[in-house]
């Protein structure tokens, strides 16, 4: 490492290192790292909830209650007739 930095970079070995935050570009035996930013510790805001009693109004609506006492025997199929 001493030689490295030596050759290299012209100066000494590093006794203490910065912490930064870094990723890998891929989880194959690169060890390039790059330093990346940090997302905020911004809380997130809370939402009304409005819209999901919408939707589930909107669901309800569209879809068709389905009445299994009543069942039309032509859409019963051949194979459960004979089970």
């Amino acid at each position: 490492m001493k030689n490295h930095y030596d050759m290299v970079h012209g100066i000494k070995v590093p006794t203490q290192y910065n912490i930064a935050a870094a990723q890998h570009l891929d989880k194959n035996h690169h060890k390039v790292f790059f330093c990346v930013i940090p997302p905020s510790d911004i809380p997130i805001p809370l939402l009304d909830n409005d819209w999901i009693a919408k939707l589930d109004s909107e669901i309800r609506d569209t879809m068709q209650e389905v009445n299994l006492e009543a069942i039309d025997p032509q859409y019963i199929n051949a194979l459960l007739k004979k089970t």
